[in-house]
């Protein structure tokens, strides 16, 4: 899944599709009308591959996790959490991008750095 987040209006867009998501997966955000996202923290690049997987794959054995207050899920250990409400589904070639409004962000208040997967493998933030 991809995520992107905009500020104003906060909306957010979860692009389903490809090898990573079940149709199971966007049967279950479409008939909920509402996900999560969790922003990784950088000492979480398994969770990250885990999750990545997708489809029948992607396993939540071992996954440390809680509910937000709408019962959607939260990764213990993530930087926020963004809760969703399906705000529009639009077709983009193999892809069904999910655009949710965000309800509420939760975030914690000791930050780690973020996880960052870029060019095909997972980099740090390096403070200048």
């Amino acid at each position: 899944m991809e995520t992107a987040v905009d500020r104003r209006p906060r909306v957010g867009r979860q692009a389903a599709g490809g090898p990573t998501v079940s149709a199971a997966q966007l049967r279950a955000v479409l008939s909920h009308r509402q996900f999560a996202v969790n922003m990784l923290a950088d000492e979480q690049p398994v969770l990250s591959t885990n999750f990545a997987r997708g489809g029948g794959d992607a396993s939540w054995d071992g996954v440390d996790h809680g509910r937000l207050q709408t019962g959607l899920p939260r990764l213990t250990g993530t930087l926020a959490a963004f809760d969703c409400v399906v705000h529009e589904v639009v077709t983009g070639g193999d892809h069904e991008i999910v655009i949710g409004r965000v309800r509420h962000v939760h975030v914690e208040d000791d930050a780690e750095p973020p996880l960052l997967h870029w060019r095909g493998g997972y980099v740090r933030l390096v403070r200048a």
